[in-house]
């Protein structure tokens, strides 16, 4: 009898000790695939830190490189308080060029597409040569400057004296 208790004491202790062996490996496997899903976690969030910042680098690269670049593009565009040096310039490429420019209506807008700009319709008198060498001046200036309309008409029978309308669009720096 002694040997039967002894056999079943043995028998259940081998039983408890499977039953916490089997137990602790759930455990250890459950726990393992709980950090083995956070270090994929964290790698890919390291992997798109990394992506970011290599994209980030060549984007500050892109910007030292292109500086010289976008400092002459922001120098085409005037602010909007130099708007009357900017009427006094083309007055005075007029007088420079021989012809006599008379400003209609000069205009500063704002439109959400294309930001602010400075409209002007104006008249030009003066020989053929002088009105088409003013307009080709004004469109050869380093500005973000569009020409919408030209009108030439004669001004006397004998086709020494040219009007010349014009209407241009200059755009505006905005304000940062």
């Amino acid at each position: 009898m002694k040997l039967f208790q002894k056999h079943n004491l043995l028998v259940s202790i081998l039983v408890i000790i499977t039953i916490l062996s089997l137990g602790s490996w759930v455990f250890l496997a459950l726990k393992s695939n709980s950090l083995r899903e956070e270090v994929i976690a964290i790698r890919s969030e390291i992997l798109k830190n990394t992506n970011d910042a290599t994209y980030l680098n060549s984007i500050r690269t892109a910007l030292k490189n292109s500086k010289t670049d976008i400092a002459i593009l922001e120098k085409r565009f005037i602010k909007p308080d130099a708007v009357p040096q900017f009427i006094d310039l083309l007055e005075s490429k007029a007088l420079a060029g021989g012809v006599k420019a008379d400003f209609g209506s000069i205009d500063v807008t704002t439109n959400a597409d294309m930001g602010s700009t400075l409209r002007i319709r104006m008249t030009v008198n003066g020989s053929w040569n002088t009105v088409t060498t003013y307009m080709n001046t004004i469109e050869s200036l380093p500005y973000a400057l569009r020409i919408e309309s030209v009108t030439l008409a004669k001004s006397d029978n004998k086709g020494q004296s040219w009007n010349m309308g014009m209407e241009l669009v200059q755009y505006l720096e905005e304000k940062k």
